[in-house]
């Protein structure tokens, strides 16, 4: 996109690109666990899980409600992951604080095995 503007841009290397995910992961985490507003938690965790998933990242509020749509139907994790983000985003703001924590444990798992460990047991 820059490009076509004239702006020129370097390429990013596996290395950058990794180091670059892993800051974003961390900013958005340190977001997450600070919130205390049902939008920022679930667009956080939506964005983290997405990336975790997919090896991408998102942005915007629009993009974000397009992968929260994905995730719902992503094969990778549990549907059940999908549904209580869904809720959430979903939730007045005076929302009792176990649906957001449950979110945001979701949000901060290490990786879809961690995910799926924290679906099965908040779902019992």
């Amino acid at each position: 996109c820059l490009l076509s503007v004239g702006i020129p841009f370097p390429i990013l290397d596996k290395k950058s690109e990794k180091r670059i995910l892993a800051e974003r992961r961390q900013a958005l985490l340190s977001k997450l666990e600070s919130s205390e507003n049902n939008e920022v938690i679930w667009m956080a965790a939506a964005v983290l899980i997405y990336q975790q998933v997919r090896n991408g990242t998102v942005a915007g509020d629009f993009s974000i409600r397009i992968v929260l749509n994905q995730l719902e139907k992503e094969k990778k994790i549990s549907h059940t992951v999908g549904e209580t983000i869904k809720k959430l985003s979903e939730a007045p703001s005076s929302t009792d604080l176990s649906l957001r924590r449950k979110v945001s444990l979701m949000g901060s798992a290490k990786n879809s095995k961690a995910l799926a460990t924290i679906a099965s047991k908040l779902s019992t």
